[in-house]
């Protein structure tokens, strides 16, 4: 299965010639074309996770495809096959099984009302909380770690790498950070991942690894 990145919280599996298309967001500008996708998860409703352009864009090509989200964005998106994925639920769309975990978006500020956020993971392998700390049923082989966000600091990424244990992890939810901050942020998130015997590889948009 290959992985690739791209700007800020965007990131697109392969598979068998198929492709599952994570938070296509309104920072977001392309995330690789819309040709064979099975289907797309939008952890939560924020703009920078999901983007009804792009949407619309991803079912005209891929009228089959399935939208796992959460019931703000399917309120906000009503066209397309959405599906409301909740804690504990799985499906199998394509080559992609799908799990899903967790409810809330973390906490922003005691003012800010909470939303709701769906963790997931991707066949056992790949694990991404959204925009949350939400712990996998089972350790994941590479999980991606926020790197930066109105709701977190550093540290808590970096215990949050240490907690989980993948065998890999890599930064995203990365676009409001400058060079010198993703030089710093990911710095912190690489001492803590090596200290905890996990891998950790930086990637930059369009850069893909194999799983």
């Amino acid at each position: 299965m290959k992985l690739t990145k791209y700007v800020h919280a965007c990131m697109v599996l392969e598979e068998n010639g198929k492709r599952l298309v994570i938070d296509p967001g309104g920072f977001t500008p392309d995330f690789g074309g819309t040709d064979n996708i099975a289907a797309i998860v939008v952890t939560h409703v924020h703009q920078d996770h999901y983007n009804a352009d792009h949407l619309d864009a991803i079912f005209a090509a891929n009228p089959e495809a399935t939208l796992y989200t959460t019931q703000e964005v399917i309120d906000q998106y009503r066209k397309g096959n959405s599906v409301i994925a909740q804690d504990g639920q799985t499906a199998t769309v394509g080559p992609f099984t799908l799990a899903f975990t967790g409810d809330l978006h973390a906490l922003v500020h005691q003012s800010i009302p909470r939303i709701h956020n769906i963790a997931v993971s991707v066949n056992d392998v790949f694990f991404y909380p959204g925009d949350s700390y939400t712990i996998p049923a089972a350790t994941p082989t590479i999980l991606a770690v926020p790197l930066d966000a109105p709701w977190m600091r550093i540290s808590e990424s970096m215990d949050y790498v240490t907690r989980v244990k993948p065998q890999q992890a890599f930064g995203t939810h990365d676009a409001l950070l400058s060079d010198a901050g993703h030089s710093v942020y990911g710095g912190a998130l690489q001492q803590a991942a090596q200290g905890a015997g996990v891998k950790y590889t930086a990637l930059k948009p369009n850069d893909s690894i194999e799983l």
